[in-house]
């Protein structure tokens, strides 16, 4: 448990602890959630992307609240750790718009980035914490965005993002510049950063290799520019 733990989390070791029929275990305390650039799972300390941008986390939280006031995060970051993927995938997807000096409207990525798996809010917790799922439900997971679409219109004040989400979740390589971006960034982080529901993660060569031959878009060699060590 502790190993799935401190993926996730900070923790304080309270010392070794005598477990009545089971024995000698340590006790950890859990002091708060690991931001994206305090987690070496998703950001090497010594890549562009931590030099450069780790400013971003902090700007693009604030963001987050002015888009979604009324949104229950902790309800979303229960959900296998969605919110901190959707923030993850903000920060990658603006630092890549920066780093290539484009002219796209950064809230417009922002706010796709963080709505791209709202539709887990249907989903169960218990289900998505189980190490092994149903067949049924991982179908589900893999036709989210329509679950995402669903939340949007009942949110009522991002319809307009409906379009680039599809975009994001749909097999087409004809896309826009803005969903290639968004495409990159949530499939690193998926690829790098544990879910209960994926089997294993990714080293980050092997992640490079994949996006490289998912994305072969000049837009991904960029963004591993910024991420290698």
């Amino acid at each position: 448990t502790y190993v799935r733990i401190h993926k996730f989390f900070h923790t304080r070791c309270f010392g070794e602890v005598a477990l009545k029929g089971v024995g000698e275990h340590r006790l950890y305390e859990v002091t708060g959630l690991k931001g994206i650039f305090d987690n070496d799972l998703r950001v090497d300390d010594n890549s562009i992307m931590a030099k450069k941008y780790s400013f971003l986390e902090e700007e693009i939280k604030t963001k987050i609240k002015q888009l979604f006031p009324k949104l229950d995060m902790l309800n979303i970051e229960s959900k296998d750790g969605s919110f901190n993927h959707s923030l993850a995938v903000s920060i990658f997807a603006v630092a890549l718009k920066r780093e290539l000096n484009l002219k796209i409207d950064e809230n417009k990525l922002i706010t796709a980035a963080c709505a791209h798996d709202l539709g887990k809010i249907y989903i169960k917790s218990s289900v998505l914490n189980k190490e092994e799922i149903s067949n049924e439900v991982r179908d589900v997971i893999k036709n989210i965005g329509d679950l995402s679409e669903k939340v949007i219109k009942k949110i009522g004040n991002h319809e307009s993002i409906i379009p680039l989400i599809k975009e994001m979740h749909s097999d087409e390589v004809n896309i826009s510049q803005e969903a290639r971006i968004l495409r990159i960034s949530d499939s690193f982080d998926s690829l790098i950063f544990p879910k209960y529901y994926i089997v294993e993660t990714k080293s980050l060569l092997e992640a490079e290799d994949i996006l490289k031959v998912n994305f072969p878009f000049s837009e991904t060699d960029v963004f591993l520019n910024l991420i290698k060590p």
